[in-house]
């Protein structure tokens, strides 16, 4: 991982510790630090990351990348904020300290080694980029060296994920839920794993560049499934021999394309279809009451054109005869009912309705 200018590649080679040898040669020790920062965040997400950012010095020893749902045009606000150089990677491009790395539209970010990879693998909890896909590739790639960090978001992506990151021996941080505009994603990722700070935005800016000088203890071996986990997203797994040794058949379905679901049995409540599709067991409970949802107003709009074309059958010639006419309204009356059901059903909030986290 390269720093920005010859001066501070020298300064961060002198900072590791060097050794003088006989003959004048000298012995570099290098001293891994905490120079990976990987931030997630969702609904009220870009708030809190133009408050974070913004208040980083530009001589960061680290590369920070970010993924926020649904926030596409994010470049331009936090050039204009913050004080670090903000990109789209290039795929296989060299990491740097002082950047900042967003995934291009519909692109999954990951880290590879010492570089970045831009890929389209599956969808993960029905998002690509994905939380998640960052936080695993990150803990395989740096180990301890990493910074994992989860903002405002709705639901749980990112949870599984900074597990990951505490299991190969990086740092946790979530944004306290009490300051967060949508306190769902950093309570699920309390919820799975140990937090070594939950603090506010503030708060996080003013450690994060204390922790990235500090020096990174060594990294215990990345977990098989993480590492399975890692080449699905960057498109590199044999999918049904990695699925499955890595988990069983549950019964159920891919909200997405409809394939088996395996139970991956190393992250409770996670699952992932053959084609590579993950979810949670939250989002997948969300998603499934969205398809049910969809299903039913489908329902409704076919029992409401039933009714209609029935009744287009009372006026057509055959249903001049009365007992044909009274059979066809019977039927057009049957077909309104069951649609005024399932409409009163959707309309109730029966099904879609996000689990609320603070009750579980």
């Amino acid at each position: 991982m390269q720093a920005n200018g010859t001066v501070a590649r020298a300064c961060s080679l002198y900072s590791r510790g060097a050794a003088t040898l006989g003959c004048g040669a000298v012995l570099l020790v290098f001293m891994s630090r905490h120079d990976i920062v990987v931030i997630g965040a969702s609904a009220g997400g870009p708030q809190a990351l133009t408050e974070l950012l913004g208040r980083l010095p530009a001589n960061l020893p680290a590369a920070v990348f970010v993924v926020v749902h649904g926030a596409p045009q994010l470049m331009d606000l936090f050039s204009r904020q913050g004080r670090l150089s903000v990109c789209y990677p290039r795929d296989h491009e060299e990491i740097r300290h002082g950047m900042i790395y967003l995934p291009p539209v519909d692109h999954h970010l990951l880290l590879k080694g010492e570089r970045v990879r831009v890929t389209r693998g599956p969808r993960e909890n029905a998002w690509r980029p994905s939380i998640n896909v960052l936080f695993r590739s990150a803990a395989v790639a740096g180990g301890s060296r990493v910074i994992g960090i989860v903002l405002s978001g709705s639901l749980d992506d990112g949870a599984l994920g900074l597990a990951g990151i505490r299991r190969c021996g990086g740092i946790t941080i979530i944004q306290d839920p009490a300051e967060a505009t949508v306190p769902d994603m950093p309570q699920a990722a309390a919820a799975v794993t140990e937090i070594d700070h939950t603090l506010t935005v503030a708060r996080i800016a003013e450690l994060l560049p204390d922790l990235t000088r500090s020096p990174a203890p060594a990294s215990p071996p990345a977990p098989l499934e993480l590492v399975v986990e890692s080449r699905v997203a960057e498109g590199t797994s044999d999918l049904e021999q990695d699925t499955s040794r890595l988990g069983e058949l549950s019964g159920l379905i891919c909200p997405e394309c409809s394939g088996p679901l395996w139970d991956m049995r190393a992250e409770k409540g996670a699952y992932r279809c053959q084609v590579g599709h993950a979810y949670s067991l939250q989002s997948l409970v969300n998603n499934s009451d969205v398809q049910l949802e969809q299903t039913l107003w489908a329902a409704i709009r076919m029992f409401e054109q039933r009714a209609m074309l029935t009744r287009q059958m009372i006026r057509g010639p055959t249903g001049n005869k009365t007992y044909l006419a009274k059979h066809f309204e019977g039927r057009a009356h049957e077909a309104d009912t069951h649609a005024r059901t399932l409409r009163n059903l959707v309309f109730a909030g029966a099904v879609a309705r996000e689990p609320d986290l603070k009750e579980s």
